[in-house]
């Protein structure tokens, strides 16, 4: 459960801890996987579909998140991205 506190920020991951503890207790220890990220590097690409759809937390450090003909925006420390991939084909909608 070493990544339950980033996930239970979540109010989805909360609720479901909350209704199902066993449940979150898979979730941490089966669907959990760490992305070790350098300066200038590319998560997802506008218009990508992800073979694997994949739910982001930020846990350290900060993203910035761009979309096309919008300014940017940066993403922090116990944010999360992509939670649409939870409950629908997700399509990203920028880079």
């Amino acid at each position: 459960e070493i990544h339950a506190q980033t996930l239970l920020r979540h109010p989805f991951m909360a609720g479901y801890l909350d209704i199902n503890p066993a449940g979150m207790r898979k979730v941490c220890h089966t669907a959990v996987s760490l992305l070790p990220l350098h300066n200038k590097d590319v998560v997802f690409s506008d218009l990508e579909v992800p073979n694997i759809p994949r739910m982001y937390f930020v846990t350290s450090g900060k993203l910035v998140y761009q979309q096309i003909r919008k300014s940017s925006n940066t993403v922090e420390a116990g944010s999360w991205l992509c939670e649409p991939v939870l409950w629908t084909k997700w399509t990203h909608c920028g880079t």
